[in-house]
């Protein structure tokens, strides 16, 4: 009875030591995603050069303190002027420490919008 109460309380610290560590990774990817998802809100954002792009989502994230993410680095825009569209990447990895040596890596690669004329 003491050995199986042990194990339940060892396995609920550690799942909830995962949850702390882990949580602020995807709260963090959702300021990212609600910051994308704005741009494409806006009437003009297809007509903004690369600069004003990333200066925009400098300034939120920011405004909005986006953890883990460079904008000069991690963001990618590319504008096709044919098509009237512009694509914006954020490929990113987040790497948080577990317990000693031990890390959680989580890959945000497919993190991507495209704004189109509307």
């Amino acid at each position: 009875m003491v050995k199986s109460r042990s194990l339940l309380l060892a396995l609920v610290g550690f799942f909830v030591l995962l949850g702390l560590r882990v949580f602020p990774v995807y709260l963090n990817h959702f300021k990212v995603l609600s910051h994308l998802k704005e741009i494409t809100k806006t009437p003009e954002a297809h007509t903004l050069s690369k600069e004003e792009i990333l200066a925009t989502l400098e300034k939120r994230f920011a405004i909005d303190n986006v953890d883990y993410i460079d904008v000069k680095k991690d963001v990618e825009v590319k504008i096709d002027k044919k098509a009237k569209k512009v694509t914006i990447m954020v490929p990113y990895e987040v790497r948080v420490n577990f317990i000693e040596n031990i890390y959680i890596v989580v890959d945000f690669a497919e993190t991507q919008i495209e704004v189109a004329e509307k």
